[in-house]
């Protein structure tokens, strides 16, 4: 048996001797940290040289930059991000006939967007609340109180009762390119001004949320969370490009936000009238569906559909009519409800909007005139 087992040994020996065993040390050794070079651009454009290479590579380190830049815009953004807390009141029906009602508390976040205490949030974050607190950075709190919402748009606005408050700069949505930087700034699940770093993933996006169509929606890979719910989603110079709304259940990286250039045309309304105005139009509509365009003889889905005028507005005066559908306004496209009411709040009150329909197989045009529904 000993002869067998030196025997093994030998041949094992020589296995080896004809192995690269440097090659299995390095492997099991611990992987040393790579040095960390930037990427210039021109490497993504492969117009690089190896002497160009080793000339930049030398120079400050670009992703530090980066990290440099998304900080100077936190610090910017950060102190005009509040939270907001709510309490709903929910019915009880456990003990019926007897109801009671349960105090829910609620969270979300805002954006100070006028330093007298105007606040942008979402419609939802606020839907139902008995009572709104508004909590800063600096650990102050007040009262919050709704001055208007628009629910197809999910927005709305929150007044607090100060004075010289940090405000948020908005930027311009309509300048957004896929792949720039996006930042969000809230409070998910309670977690005051918590920060998180992304792209802007797509633009134009559309997605049903509560029975509404939100259109037009920016889409990013930035964190969002329950909480997040009204906060801001900024750009890498910390200006406002989004109020974040909404995010995909069980998927990763997809969140939504609604451009700022929405939330400014709202905000114009209400510094301009005092209060948030109701652009009334006289008409009962509903989305238009993929079945009831077919029906209709429509390769589009796009546009709302007439199901009632109401007699004597501004829509039975410009001569809509039932089942009419209504595809743009002013030249700008009508994809939903939402987009609709937008419009309407963008042309103004005391406006003539331009309204595109289509009726019996043949597109028309006519003008209305945009009042306030006064209830």
């Amino acid at each position: 048996m000993d002869k067998f087992k030196a025997l093994f040994a030998i041949l094992a020996l020589l296995f080896l001797s004809q192995c690269n065993l440097e090659k299995w040390i390095t492997f099991l050794k611990p992987t040393p940290t790579p040095q960390a070079f930037p990427t210039p651009t021109s490497v993504i454009n492969n117009f690089i040289t190896p002497d160009q290479w080793q000339t930049q590579a030398s120079g400050p380190d670009i992703s530090l930059r980066s990290q440099s830049s998304i900080t100077k815009a936190v610090k910017h953004i950060s102190p005009a991000v509040v939270n907001i807390s709510t309490v709903v009141e929910t019915a009880d029906m456990n003990f019926y006939p007897f109801v009671f009602t349960i105090p829910q508390q609620g969270q979300g976040s805002g954006v100070i967007a006028t330093s007298s205490g105007y606040i942008l949030t979402n419609a939802h974050v606020v839907e139902n609340a008995q009572s709104i607190k508004v909590t800063l950075i600096d650990g102050r709190s007040f009262r919050g109180e709704v001055i208007g919402k628009d629910s197809y748009c999910d927005l709305a606005i929150v007044k607090i009762n100060a004075e010289s408050l940090p405000v948020a700069i908005l930027g311009d949505s309509d300048r957004l390119e896929v792949g720039s930087w996006a930042i969000a700034i809230g409070s998910p699940l309670g977690f005051i001004n918590t920060v998180t770093v992304g792209v802007v993933s797509a633009l134009n996006r559309s997605i049903y949320a509560q029975g509404i169509k939100l259109e037009n929606l920016i889409q990013t890979d930035a964190a969002i969370n329950p909480g997040n719910s009204g906060g801001a989603l900024a750009d890498i110079e910390g200006r406002v490009i989004g109020i974040n709304t909404a995010i995909i259940p069980y998927a990763e990286g997809m969140g939504f936000a609604i451009p700022i250039n929405s939330a400014k045309i709202m905000l114009k309304d209400l510094l301009k009238n005092g209060h948030l105005t109701n652009p009334y139009i006289g008409i009962y509509c509903s989305q238009l569906t993929q079945g009831a365009a077919r029906e209709l003889g429509l390769t589009t889905d796009k546009g709302v559909i007439v199901i009632d005028v109401i007699p004597g507005s501004p829509a039975a005066r410009a001569g809509l009519q039932r089942w009419d559908i209504i595809m743009a306004i002013n030249n700008k496209e009508v994809n939903s409800l939402g987009t609709l009411h937008s419009l309407l709040r963008e042309a103004g009150i005391g406006a003539k909007v331009n309204i595109k329909i289509y009726r019996n197989g043949n597109f028309l045009n006519t003008t209305v005139s945009v009042e306030e529904f006064n209830q």
